[in-house]
């Protein structure tokens, strides 16, 4: 397009009328300009054709398929002229006779088809009768036929036979005849002489016209084709088959409405004449016809009086194309010709498929759908859509207004006819910011271009309104923002014309020029923000945005348009992110691309950018290799290597046979796991590690192998480890109110009344995304109230993934769930993988446990449980009579247990009333039982219905019958010439499928079994089809003769190039096709053995598990379930009503004691009372004495801060094998103490989920499964104790009952002893029967002596003799040392039975072991012993010993040795080809063999990775290193042992008292921790105890500094916190740091407590559950009780210690010394400090006023009115001044009279020295005084005493 532009050329002057100043005004000669514009010549870009440049064929990227010509241009008509071969309307199709790509070739079928077509290859499918490439060549059988004229060879349908028949248009009038045309023939003959005087004959055949009227429709053609046949052609203006033909729209509605049934629409075709046009000539339309049932309430003829709204109506019902019923269904919205938007409503179905208006609340039903029109669609609807009126969206004043801008308003109001496109206030809203307000401007003027119509036509006075979504923008003020923003000034001088230059005209005028006057318009340039350079361009992103909003845009004239990007973006426009690697809004994102290029643009996803990939990788993140890997076709990750595949079977302590099969497979690469299909970075927050966090954290991946710890949400950090938050000490009371009380449940928890203890089973569902197809089939099947309704279950619920892939993999549309009704159970299998150590059931590994929801529990499983088809249990039904009862009031039951009632009967009741025996009429109820008939499904057999050798659903391999059923035993009978365990091969000697094909095979080695082709390979020698032919001419070596010689060629067994052959090793592939459960062994070259691994049998071929069970009960006692678990491998459980450990089971006692299991049989929960009393004997004594009582441990579990709670409960067997000492130490009533921490280690707060519980005494438990020989037992503490009693259930828990007694670490295996000695006391007399007394000793006898005084009295006096009772420590047998730890190999088998054991007080707990056994629990056998007995050894000195505990002393022989001890030569050293490894030996049949401790195939040998199989032997939780052949073991931290066996170190047992103070106690807590405590009347830490020393008040000391008429009180004294209180900051816990915490105590007159001085507070009572700082930077806190939320239960100081980190945040305990408080005594007035009395206790407090009180004491002895002047004195009520002379005014020898002494007192008035004033009159007893002498009369506070003088 060429951009408007205006040229202006001066023409000449003319006259102008130019106002220069306010004052002057002149005509001058001017200038004129003439401009001339160029206009835009509209033309077709290339491949568009017309006056609306319409697309060509094809599309005009292509036009014309590229394969033609397209008549392009305004001028063109789009018509293809296509190459040559091609054809089609856009030359998308060869010609006929064409075919390839490019059409080129030429199809050459004579008498067949061509495959032609861009796609075909030129072959030709032949007719019948010929054949050859080119159909051209007549087969034998035809061309014997000699078939005539007008006929062919066909092979008859009837008979398959090939005969001679007529071509189509011809016919036999008779058997023989011959075929002739079926039509008329009329020849004309014309002869014409040539110029070589020969005649050709021409002969013109006029068809016969075979067309009938009836032949086509009305509106069609009829052409005769060929004979006999005719074509039909719609005429012009119809579509159809020629057949059948349809006109337009109207026509069709006109022909429906005269069709019989069809005359329900002429309702609307009477509406539809206003379209009548439209109708018929344009299109093409979809027409919505309402039937006439549709116009009820509205009359047509009202309809039809306004023609407008009548149009409106009927374009309501019509839209724009075609529109079939699948693609309206497919359509959410469309268009009707209003421009009203219409939507299509499927959700009932097709068959109820509606259309609705926008705005309408009517929906019409399709009941009738594509009936084609030939220039639309009509489709049937039985709503009338005429409830939307035509609106105008629009905010009238914005219409307006603009209008009126334009000056258009009289135009919009003028009478003429007018079209109007009325954008919507949306659209006027939609436009950029700034441009309507630049419309507004006078500079701005609106024209009409293309819009989307919203509404269209809509009828107004004078004219139509279209209603857009857009705003027209003229193309001519585009753009509409200018780009320019130059500055303009004025200024004008008088010039010539001549002078003037050539401006611009239209954009602005830059110089006008007037005669001798030039008005000068001076523009300084200038571009607008977002916009740069000499043409303003638009900064790079847009004005709008310039630089994408990422960036600066160096903008203006001077600007060259550059963008200097924000940080992390990159780019011209700052559009892509600077770091290759990054993406995201903010570039702060790692690209997830692996091998290509990253789409580091900010809105990207992180992948990688199209065709980047790598060589080698593909995919969406290049995360694909394209190269496959090993025979099964696979692609491996990007993060993976293509290694060989190998799978070694060893045994545990390194067997000398191994299995060794190789392939490739997809390995993931260090530091990734997967499965090499699929890699992930390796996560090292995965459990069971997780990083080492806390199991109260979660383990956070901060990158590549880093992580950090966070605790959980409820606990916050201490050190390595996380402590519980209680919310009820904070601020908010835990958010409870302010009456209300805070319970701490937990972490971060209060209780909250009517809480459910968990969730239902879809709730709980519901909260895992992964299961949301599980729970969706829960309901569809409406399961949930059927499992809930049990009293317990447990669901195995598949997750997403596995749900997708059993679809995907079954075809199966979704999970089916079926209820044959007859309840029989199907049995699922829990392992233990053995290479994965992965928990299972029967093959679906369960991925996460233990999802309690209310009664339940849930696991999800990695695949859905394929049910076992494996028992086809059939139930009878035996009918049981019930006894007579009474109809309405049984006494019993009317039908016995286990039956169900059927119907009653009437029978004769025989009862007893007052002595005599009525009959009456009773009720006989008929019930019948329910008898389950167990039966194994065919395939399967035993007890457990287990499978028949072979595959699965297909026993035997189909080659043999199975000994199925449920007395079966599995084996398999083979067809005749089958073999094998599961009939899979054939009989040595044959081959074939059936394997009734005989080896015929001489000398030499025949291809035998089911792929076998009984081909010989031949011994050396031999030659032949049957190996039975010698060879002379090449003696020892295989010849075959060749055109070119002879050739050489391995013998059987060898491979190589003839001239070098080596042994074949039929194990190196596919483990030889032993059994992935066998070994495979080389016997002779390029002969193997298959041998099945431990605890399988079979021939190697195939391997089945040993099932022990089903021979003696697999050793389980008779009363006993044997459950086969894996290979040779069983689980016992006693069958109910017995109890045991399944190897020996007793029948329950009930008379005893009552099981709790069949207790719970009858009610829903017991109280923990009842379990205890009905339970264990644990809990009494043999008296009955109920020690958990009297302990206190039930009040401390029935508190509901610990619930709820799990009990371990140790069975009466394990109580009973306790040592009679041990029991008599902790049932003696004095060892209580003792006792509670035993009960108190058997239980937990809460129910079992953390991986180291702690117990309310404090100390840990841990819980593992069982290994190899337990598989499916839970212990507890490392496997010393089995649980035996699962979930008994309680009011307050769960308990559990275990074998044993667990030992808490504090106290060990104690068996004190008490001990008396007798205590003689020394003659003293009488009173050492009094001291005895105070001691408590028990005195047992009293005997007179000789008192030693001065004078010996015989017998004068008494000597006691007492005994003393003490407790002797001593350890229980099988416990040493100080704490009395358990020695190595636990209580109940010490030194594993296989030693002595040092045990006892003083004891060190080693072991002596027996003969040949070794280790520090004796669980080792020495080198040179083997077995279970550790037997030494027998082989000599030429052989290594398979020793070792799970050793078999089997002798491994050097090279050159042989025989059972390796002590015999061999007669013939073997020299293996090619040879061994250094770690091999040579033997038989070339065979290389990898010594012990190696694994190989003998060419190659490597060292076996023995710390991969069960930890290399050591401890479970040592740590294995392995250098060579040799394996060491190590001990974790706070154990000590040889790491076989480790055992917990005891630091208290050190010799320096564990590090603790000397005046603590050291206690043994966990392995390699200790606790200290200071004993009794010390106090502090442990580590530092100093003497308990009371607080002594100071008033003790000079009254504390007060007055002695005052009370004193030491408050510091009297604070049970002794000056210690806890501080938190104002913004909440947890807020103060170390420093803060400082200055938070000074700011209260305090200092950070010492722990002493905490320590001091604690026993006076201060509990605080927040820790705080102390001085020198430690962290501690109070208790005062036992709160397993707080410390663990701890009471006292639970301390932190000291942190290394300042900027820790914890509260802070301060300490400020209080003050003494003196209080004045009742009658003294003063501070405390200082005290006043009355005026009598002053006058003798005050020695300068003795002489004056002496003058007043003799007066009152002497005179009544005298003891009056006392008691006035001494009168508190009476408020008095008295005037006292000191006695430097009163002499001792002057005397006062009783008046004089009356004279010194005033009564009633106090008068403050201030008060007086000269010549105040002061009123006394007897008389007046004046006060003198005050020096200022306005100021008397300045009165000095020697200036203030008194006169009477």
């Amino acid at each position: 397009m060429i951009p408007n532009r205006t040229v202006m050329m001066a023409e000449g002057l003319q006259s102008l009328s130019s106002r220069l100043t306010s004052y002057m005004t002149l005509a001058l000669k001017g200038c004129s300009f003439e401009c001339y514009k160029e206009v835009e010549a509209k033309s077709c870009c290339p491949g568009f054709w017309g006056p609306d440049c319409i697309e060509c064929p094809e599309e005009a990227s292509r036009p014309c398929s590229h394969n033609g010509v397209c008549s392009d241009g305004v001028g063109g008509n789009g018509t293809c002229s296509c190459k040559e071969g091609f054809a089609g309307t856009a030359c998308e199709i060869c010609a006929s006779g064409r075919y390839g790509p490019k059409c080129s070739s030429v199809c050459t079928c004579v008498h067949g088809l061509c495959n032609a077509g861009l796609n075909g290859d030129g072959t030709c499918m032949c007719f019948s009768g010929y054949k050859g490439p080119n159909c051209n060549q007549e087969v034998p059988e035809c061309a014997a036929l000699s078939c005539p004229s007008n006929s062919r060879c066909i092979e008859e349908a009837a008979t398959g036979q090939l005969a001679c028949q007529c071509m189509p248009g011809y016919r036999k009038d008779s058997p023989n005849a011959q075929c002739l045309c079926k039509f008329k023939r009329q020849h004309k003959m014309h002869l014409f002489q040539l110029y070589s005087n020969t005649y050709y004959m021409s002969i013109k055949l006029h068809l016969t016209d075979v067309c009938r009227p009836d032949s086509c429709h009305k509106n069609a053609n009829c052409s005769t084709v060929a004979p006999g046949r005719f074509e039909c052609t719609c005429l012009q203006g119809y579509v159809g088959n020629g057949k059948v033909c349809y006109g337009n729209i109207m026509q069709r509605l006109n022909e429906l409405n005269t069709e019989p049934g069809m005359d329900f629409i002429f309702f609307f075709i009477s509406v539809l004449e206003s379209l009548s046009w439209p109708l018929q000539n344009l299109g093409p339309f979809t027409v919505f016809v309402p039937i006439n049932k549709a116009f009820r309430g509205s009359s047509v003829r009202t309809l039809m009086a306004n023609q407008a709204k009548a149009k409106y109506l009927c374009k309501m019902h019509l839209v724009a194309g075609v529109m079939p019923f699948e693609t309206l269904k497919k359509t959410d919205v469309f268009y009707t010709l209003t421009g009203k938007s219409a939507e299509t409503d499927t959700s009932e179905g097709d068959y109820q498929t509606k259309i609705r208006i926008h705005g309408s609340r009517k929906k019409g039903v399709i009941i009738q759908s594509d009936v084609v029109a030939s220039n639309g669609m009509i489709h049937f609807i039985n709503k009338l859509m005429d409830s939307v009126s035509p609106t105008v969206d629009s905010d009238t004043e914005v219409q307006t207004g603009i209008l009126s801008l334009t000056d258009l308003t009289s135009v919009i109001d003028s009478p003429g006819v007018l079209t109007v496109f009325a954008p919507t206030t949306a659209a006027f809203d939609a436009m950029k910011e700034g441009q309507l307000q630049y419309l507004n401007s006078a500079d701005g003027q609106i024209q009409v271009n293309d819009a989307a119509v919203l509404e269209a036509a809509v009828e107004g006075r004078n004219g139509r309104l279209y209603v857009l979504d857009g705003v027209l923008i003229p193309p001519s003020i585009e753009p509409i923002l200018p780009h320019r923003c130059d500055v303009t000034e004025n200024k004008g001088e008088c010039t010539s014309c001549s002078k003037v230059k050539l401006a611009q005209c239209s954009s602005g005028v830059s110089t006008v020029s007037v005669y001798n006057l030039l008005y000068l318009c001076l523009q300084t340039a200038a571009c607008c923000s977002g916009f740069f350079g000499a043409d303003c361009s638009p900064c790079p992103g847009g004005y709008t945005t310039p630089c994408s909003g990422h960036g600066k845009c160096l903008d203006g004239l001077s600007g060259n348009g550059t963008c200097v990007c924000d940080p992390n973006f990159g780019g011209s426009r700052c559009h892509y992110c600077s770091s290759l690697n990054k993406y995201g809004l903010n570039c702060d994102k790692t690209c997830l691309c692996i091998n290509g290029q990253c789409d580091n643009r900010p809105n990207s996803d992180g992948s990688c950018k199209p065709d980047s990939c790598l060589p080698g990788f593909t995919g969406r993140f290049c995360e694909r290799q394209t190269a496959a890997c090993g025979t099964n076709v696979q692609f491996c990750h990007a993060h993976a290597l293509m290694s060989p595949y190998k799978w070694r079977a060893l045994h545990l302590f390194f067997l000398l046979v191994f299995v060794f099969c190789s392939f490739f497979r997809c390995v993931c690469k260090p530091g990734f796991n997967g499965d090499g299909i699929t890699c992930v970075e390796s996560d090292p927050c995965a459990p069971p590690l997780r990083g080492g966090c806390s199991v109260n954290a979660k383990c956070i991946k901060t990158g590549v192998g880093t992580h950090t710890c966070q605790c959980l949400s409820g606990w916050r950090e201490d050190g390595d480890d996380c402590q519980p938050i209680n919310n009820c000490d904070s601020p908010d009371n835990g958010g409870c109110h302010p009456n209300a009380t805070c319970i701490y449940v937990g972490p971060g928890q209060v209780l909250v009344p009517d809480r459910k203890l968990s969730e239902g089973l879809l709730a709980t569902l519901a909260l895992r995304p992964d299961l949301s197809l599980f729970r969706s089939y829960i309901i569809k099947y409406n399961l949930t109230d059927e499992i809930q309704q049990t009293s317990e279950f447990t669901v195995f619920a598949p997750t997403d993934d596995a749900v997708n892939n059993y679809l995907k993999e079954t075809g199966a549309a979704a999970l089916v769930y079926k209820d044959n009704g007859k309840g029989f159970l199907v049995s699922l299998n829990l392992y233990v993988h053995l290479f994965f150590l992965q928990l299972f059931v029967n093959d679906a590994q369960i991925n996460s446990s233990n999802i309690l929801c209310g009664k339940g529990v849930i696991h999800t499983l990695s695949s859905v449980l394929l049910i076992n088809r494996n028992r086809c249990d059939s139930a009878q039904y035996q009918k049981v009579m019930g006894p007579c009862e009474d109809c309405l009031f049984p006494r019993s039951k009317i039908c016995p247990n286990n039956t169900k009632l059927v119907r009653k009967r009437k029978c004769m009741l025989s009862r007893v009333f007052e002595e005599e025996r009525l009959l009456t009429i009773g009720c006989r109820a008929t019930c019948y039982k329910t008898n389950i008939i167990h039966k194994c499904c065919a395939g399967f057999f035993g007890e457990h219905c287990e499978p028949c050798p072979g595959p699965k659903g297909q026993p035997c391999f189909g080659n043999g019958a199975c000994s199925d059923g449920i007395n079966g035993t599995g084996v398999c009978g083979c067809f005749q010439g089958f073999n094998g365990t599961a009939c899979e091969t054939c009989q040595s000697g044959k081959y074939g499928v059936h394997c009734d094909q005989g080896c015929k095979c001489k000398n030499g080695r025949c291809n035998e079994g089911l792929k076998g082709d009984g081909t010989c390979e031949c011994d050396v020698g031999w030659r032949g089809i049957l190996c039975d032919e010698t060879d002379e001419l090449c003696g020892s070596v295989n010849c075959v003769f060749r055109p070119s010689g002879l050739q050489c060629l391995c013998a059987a067994g060898f491979e190589g190039n003839g001239t070098f052959c080596q042994a074949k090793d039929p194990c190196a592939w596919d483990n030889g096709g032993c059994s992935l459960y066998a070994v495979c062994k080389r016997t002779r070259p390029g002969q193997r053995q298959c041998v099945c691994n431990s605890g399988y049998t079979g021939d190697g071929l195939v391997c089945v598990e040993v099932n022990p069970c089903l021979e003696g009960n697999g050793g389980c006692h008779v009363n006993a379930d044997c459950v086969h678990v894996g290979p040779n491998k069983t689980s016992c459980a006693c069958s109910e009503g017995y109890e045991g450990d399944g190897q020996t089971c007793n029948m329950i006692d009930l008379c005893r004691k009552v099981q709790i299991v069949s207790l719970l049989n009858h009610s829903k929960v017991v109280s923990l009372n009842q379990l205890f009393t009905l339970s264990l004997s644990f809990f009494y004594l043999q008296d009955d004495t109920y020690v958990f009582q009297d302990t206190g441990v039930v009040d401390l579990v029935q508190d509901a801060i610990h619930q709820p709670i799990t009990i371990f409960l140790p069975s009466d067997a394990a109580m009973a094998s306790l040592p009679q000492q041990q029991k008599d130490f902790l049932f003696n009533p004095q060892n209580q103490a003792q006792l509670q921490e035993y009960l108190k280690y058997h239980i937990l707060p809460s129910l079992i989920h953390l991986d180291s519980p702690r117990t309310i005494q404090g100390s840990p438990l841990s819980f593992s499964c069982g290994g190899l020989d337990a598989i499916g037992d839970i212990f507890v503490n490392d496997g010393k104790c089995r649980i035996v009693q699962r979930h008994l259930i309680f009011r307050e828990g769960i308990a559990y009952g275990i074998d044993c007694l667990l030992t808490p670490p504090s106290l060990g295996g104690r068996c004190d002893e008490q001990s008396t000695f007798d205590f003689r006391f020394i003659c003293i007399g009488f009173l050492s029967l009094i001291f005895s007394e105070i001691l408590s000793f028990q005195s047992q006898e009293v005997q007179r002596c000789d008192l030693p005084t001065m004078f010996v009295t015989r017998n004068s006096g008494c000597r006691s003799t007492c005994t003393v009772n003490f407790w002797q420590p001593k350890c229980c047998p099988g416990y040493y040392g100080r704490d009395c730890l358990v020695c190595p190999g636990g209580v109940g088998s010490p030194c594993n039975n296989r030693g002595k054991c040092d045990d006892g007080h003083l004891g060190n707990g080693t072991c002596t072991c027996n003969a040949g056994f070794g280790g520090v629990a004796c669980e080792l056998c020495n080198k040179g012993f083997y077995g279970p007995t550790c037997k030494a050894c027998n082989c000599s000195e030429h052989g290594s010993c398979d020793d070792g505990r799970r050793g078999t002393g089997s002798c491994f022989c050097e090279a050159g040795w042989t025989g059972e001890r390796c002590e015999t030569p061999q007669a013939e050293v073997y020299q293996c080809s090619p040879a061994c490894s250094p770690k091999a030996v040579c033997q038989q049949n070339n065979t290389c063999v990898c010594r012990p401790f190696y694994v190989g195939d003998g060419l190659t040998c490597t060292v076996v990775d023995m710390c991969q199989v069960w930890n290399g032997g050591c401890a479970k939780d040592a740590k294995c290193s392995q250098k060579g052949e040799q394996v060491s073991c190590t001990c974790p931290k706070g154990y000590t042992g040889d790491g076989y066996v480790c055992l917990p170190i005891d630091p208290c047992a050190d010799g320096n008292n564990g590090g603790c103070h000397e005046h603590a106690i050291c206690t043994l807590t966990a392995p390699g921790k200790r606790k200290c405590s200071c004993k009794d009347k010390y106090i502090g830490d442990g580590v530092t105890c100093d003497v308990k020393q009371l607080p002594i008040s100071r008033c003790l000391q000079d009254n504390g500094l007060c007055h002695q008429d005052a009370k004193c009180t030491d408050l510091h004294f009297e604070d049970a916190t002794l000056g210690v209180f806890h501080l938190r900051s104002d913004k909440g816990q947890y807020k103060l740091n170390y420093t803060a915490a400082q200055q938070a105590c000074s700011a209260v007159g305090g200092t950070l407590a010492t722990y002493m001085q905490l320590s001091y507070a604690q026993q006076g009572g201060l509990n605080m559950c927040a820790a705080g700082w102390l001085d020198q930077a430690r962290v501690s806190y109070p208790t005062t009780y036992a709160n397993p939320n707080c410390g663990f239960g701890h009471v006292g100081i639970v301390d932190y210690g000291v942190r290394k980190n300042l900027s820790e945040t914890w509260d802070t305990f301060c300490y400020r010394m209080k003050e003494v408080k003196c209080e004045c005594k009742v009658g003294y007035i003063g501070d405390g400090f200082t005290c006043t009395g009355n005026l009598l206790q002053v006058l003798k407090s005050t020695p300068s006023f003795s002489s004056f009180l002496t003058q007043i004491l003799n007066y009152s002895e002497v005179s009544a009115s005298g003891k009056q002047f006392m008691k006035r004195l001494s009168n508190l009520t009476i408020q008095s001044t008295l005037f006292v002379p000191d006695n430097s005014g009163l002499a001792e020898n002057d005397t006062l009279t009783q008046r004089d002494i009356e004279f010194h007192l005033s009564d009633g008035q106090v008068l403050p020295i201030n008060r007086l004033k000269n010549g105040t009159r002061i009123r006394t007893r007897v008389g007046s005084l004046t006060a003198l002498g005050v020096s200022n009369l306005l100021n008397p506070a300045i009165l000095v005493r020697s200036q203030c003088n008194f006169h009477h």
